[in-house]
């Protein structure tokens, strides 16, 4: 590629002083030949069909709302004036009006918000191309008035993640990936006006990991509820606010995750990615703080990570995502939010104020550690199926207490649940014992830590939604079996019945499942899996999905409906030679699911990475 790459906004707006003067491109002169008869630059007409390529799309920032641009290459070996090229998606078209003077090289970004490109990028734009783009859908093409197509990209197919561009590889056109480099000041990353760069030279591994044994999940493998918010300190008085807030998470998976990546948004969307490489171990918590050199040295706690959140004091609203969706959200605006006191999620999922001390200072809390469990009376959020009247010490009793202090928790509302308190685990497509569809099955299992009734649940696919109006109580942790009516007849299982809805066997298809609100506690699209007649898709404990394999009721087909599923090949568990189909694989480096060690130290994904796919809040890969 010769010549330089500038950046060049396109307005549909006309504009003046934005274009050069047509520079004179006889082989004889250069670009800063001054003579008077300047010959004119090439038209779309008699551009080679190549010669303009789509290079970097950017349809979903975070830093700031409207931020949408895309970026063209001109790769012709002449200056050419770009008017008349039209942009379409599936359903709109727009012309470019010109002139859109381009030289060999240049990097051309068009920007839906020209003020909020230029605010937020710290770009200069002149006006908008005004086209609505859904990734999910859409179809993008380049052309001009003779129905001549310069280049077409499936949006679907492009990689996607909420802050993160998807980049054309400079070296590759087939090959696209999600942005590295950091656009100006903010946390979006892109490099629009700019060269891309290659692809797959990621590292998701902190540099200091040199155990081939580790387990070390990257923050994509996370479903909703895998990571939850835990502790919240709006409002500190210790010292400065805007250096003392603090977020607590809590991982709730059987394996550490590296957090890089995270993106953490309030209720203004303003957000923030985290960056560092910070892990936090199964089971463990871990602190996000404004500035770590001061939280540490006024509440002699050292936080993991640094966040660039500001908490508003009357109530806001916290979500962390990662870029296949929500992981966990707390919404307090409503709640009454304590001066010097943080805001506590306790084992049963009531929030309160806390109470224990943050080190020496008078302020209230329990970064790092353990939550306290919280009384009835101090519980703070507006959320059901709290325990309003128990009034024993302990306080948020299970509904298995036997004290004898009434107002003990009832079961969860459905209202009650974050996404990923309900999870599915399993289903079966295709079966091949019973005539298909009616061995069709969707398991589903409960994370809390109390009881939840599924009255008013909804089972979708991609066109049906199937509501289970009557109550039904599932304990925690146990599992609950969603069956197409005429399925218990072959695998003799009992569960919930419903009909009208079936899984597709080929293309693929979505599951989800819904309060009666509308709001997803979980889903997965299993498009491009390679399902097999007679085998259900398991979800393991790492969150990776693979084919049952044991028989079911003594049937032919392979599954574990309504009991725990074992670890999918390829998955560590814990250095013990007792992964799934033999023995333990975590230190071979052939592609297994997201974050499982291949042995390749720092390097884990970058050589794995081929085999690996995705699903909204699932990870699947390494396919048997």
């Amino acid at each position: 590629m010769t010549g330089p790459r500038t950046l060049l906004l396109l307005a549909l707006s006309a504009c003046t002083g934005l274009n050069p003067t047509p520079v004179d491109t006889d082989a004889a002169d250069s670009l800063a030949d001054t003579d008077v008869a300047a010959d004119a630059p090439a038209t779309l007409a008699e551009l080679a069909d190549a010669d303009l390529v789509l290079t970097e799309v950017m349809l979903d920032p975070v830093a700031c709302p409207n931020s949408q641009y895309l970026e063209l290459e001109y790769r012709g070996a002449v200056p050419a004036d770009l008017s008349g090229l039209i942009v379409s998606s599936s359903t709109q078209s727009r012309t470019l009006p010109g002139p859109i003077a381009v030289r060999p090289g240049d990097r051309v970004v068009l920007a839906r918000e020209p003020s909020a490109v230029s605010g937020c990028y710290d770009t200069t734009v002149a006006a908008a191309y005004d086209l609505t783009l859904d990734p999910a859908t859409d179809t993008l093409t380049l052309g001009d008035g003779a129905l001549r197509l310069f280049g077409e990209v499936d949006l679907t197919t492009l990689p996607r993640q909420p802050g993160v561009a998807a980049e054309r590889d400079d070296g590759d056109d087939t090959t696209w990936c999600a942005g590295t480099d950091a656009i100006a000041a903010t946390a979006d990353l892109g490099s629009p006006g700019a060269p891309n760069g290659a692809c797959g030279d990621e590292d998701t591994d902190p540099p200091e990991d040199t155990d081939p044994g580790a387990l070390l999940a990257g923050v994509d493998s996370l479903s909703p509820g895998d990571l939850t918010i835990t502790e919240l300190m709006p409002n500190p008085t210790a010292g400065d606010d805007t250096l003392l807030e603090y977020v607590e998470v809590l991982n709730h998976t059987a394996a550490p995750v590296d957090l890089q990546g995270l993106v953490l948004e309030d209720a203004s969307t303003v957000a923030f990615r985290v960056t560092g490489h910070p892990a936090v171990g199964a089971g463990q918590r871990l602190v996000l703080v404004r500035d770590l050199t001061a939280f540490a040295a006024v509440y002699g706690v050292t936080a993991g990570a640094v966040e660039g959140i500001g908490l508003n004091n009357s109530g806001d609203l916290l979500r962390v995502s990662n870029r296949l969706g929500v992981i966990d959200e707390v919404d307090f605006r409503t709640w009454s939010v304590p001066t010097g006191a943080s805001l506590q999620r306790d084992e049963v999922g009531a929030w309160c104020a806390s109470t224990t001390p943050i080190g020496a200072t008078a302020d209230k809390g329990t970064p790092g550690a353990a939550n306290t469990t919280c009384d009835a009376a101090a519980d703070t959020d507006a959320v059901g199926g709290d325990p309003p009247a128990d009034t024993d010490a302990v306080g948020g009793d299970l509904a298995t207490d036997t004290d004898a202090v009434g107002g003990d928790a009832p079961p969860l509302a459905l209202a009650d649940l974050a996404p990923g308190d309900l999870e599915i685990v399993e289903f079966m497509a295709d079966p091949s014992a019973c005539t298909d569809p009616s061995g069709e099955y969707v398991e589903l299992r409960v994370r809390t830590t109390r009881p939840v009734d599924l009255a008013g649940l909804v089972l979708a696919d991609a066109v049906t939604h199937k509501t289970f109006a009557a109550s039904h109580v599932v304990q925690p942790d146990a599992r609950v079996l969603l069956f197409l009516s005429g399925s218990t007849n072959c695998y003799g299982l009992a569960g919930l019945p419903y009909t009208g809805l079936t899984l597709n066997n080929s293309g693929g298809d979505q599951i989800r499942i819904e309060d009666g609100a509308g709001r997803a506690l979980d889903s997965l699209d299993y498009g491009g899996w390679p399902l097999t007649t007679g085998r259900s898709w398991e979800r393991d404990f790492s969150g990776a999905w693979c084919l049952g394999d044991v028989d079911i009721a003594g049937t032919t087909d392979q599954g574990t409906p309504g009991v725990a599923n074992g670890a999918c090949p390829g998955t560590d568990t814990g250095g013990a030679d007792t992964d799934r189909g033999g023995a333990d694989t975590d230190t071979v480096t052939p592609a297994g699911p997201i974050g499982v060690d291949t042995g390749a130290h720092t390097g884990d994904t970058a050589t794995a990475s081929a085999a690996r796919a995705h699903a909204h809040g699932v990870v699947f890969g390494g396919f048997p």
